[in-house]
């Protein structure tokens, strides 16, 4: 088992996740996509964000919203954009998660999202 420290990242490029590794030499994790071999790397501010988008239908840009209950569209985010977790609520048995992603912050279903850890 590798014990090593990583991080979840997601391959815009053939939409796949994959685990890039501490790599201290140049400050941030790396590695090379499972699928389709390009080189991948994310830095050590983006690293501690908590989530990542896995997209919509067909890789459609999701929809964050001012609140998770008779709400309004705040912004967009495509697949794969990084996030940091502001807070949850349970609504009608459905986890939601506040987020900052691209300098917009909003609700989104848990059911869109995936964990790097």
């Amino acid at each position: 088992m590798d014990s090593r420290e990583f991080r979840g990242y997601y391959c815009s490029r053939c939409h796949t996740y994959t685990r890039l590794y501490l790599d201290s030499k140049h400050g941030g994790f790396g590695g090379k996509c499972p699928k389709c071999g390009v080189e991948l790397f994310l830095d050590e501010a983006s690293a501690d964000e908590q989530l990542f988008f896995t997209g919509g239908e067909k890789y459609k840009p999701l929809n964050l919203w001012d609140s998770y209950y008779k709400s309004k569209i705040v912004g967009t985010v495509e697949a794969g954009t990084p996030a940091k977790v502001l807070g949850t609520a349970v609504y009608n048995g459905v986890t939601w998660y506040r987020v900052k992603a691209g300098g917009v912050e909003g609700w989104i279903s848990g059911s869109f999202i995936r964990h790097l850890r």
